[in-house]
């Protein structure tokens, strides 16, 4: 299963690289609410589609991503606010967004690959 999974995660990080490079395409605009519109549709076809897969990393890494890229972890999605009161356009918000997505999908890949590692390592161990 940690295979799939991989594979899972990688895709998944690709598909987020790829609507960042063409946000009008799947999201419809280029406007940060109707990213966050997307972003919720999306994790949830995520998650039910491959539920085996999903853990708890969104909850998990999410404050982690926030706090890495110096923004404060919020009751709202990606703290879009405090990202307009930095002058921020809606281009540069929403690529922020993406990234931090990405970031959290990334993080749970690390997961996975670092327990793929110890799995490894203890049936050489055996």
């Amino acid at each position: 299963m940690d295979e799939e999974a991989i594979l899972f995660y990688q895709s998944v990080i690709r598909l987020l690289e790829t609507i960042k490079q063409m946000p009008g395409m799947y999201i419809g605009s280029t406007n940060p609410d109707d990213f966050v519109k997307f972003i919720h549709g999306f994790e949830t076809g995520v998650h039910y589609a491959n539920r085996k897969f999903r853990e708890d990393s969104q909850n998990n890494f999410y404050p982690i991503v926030m706090k890495e890229r110096g923004w404060l972890t919020t009751a709202q999605h990606y703290s879009l606010n405090e990202m307009r009161k930095k002058n921020m356009n809606d281009q540069e918000i929403l690529n922020e967004a993406i990234d931090i997505e990405t970031m959290i999908w990334q993080k749970g890949l690390e997961k996975l690959l670092a327990s793929q590692a110890v799995q490894n390592q203890s049936k050489e161990d055996i």
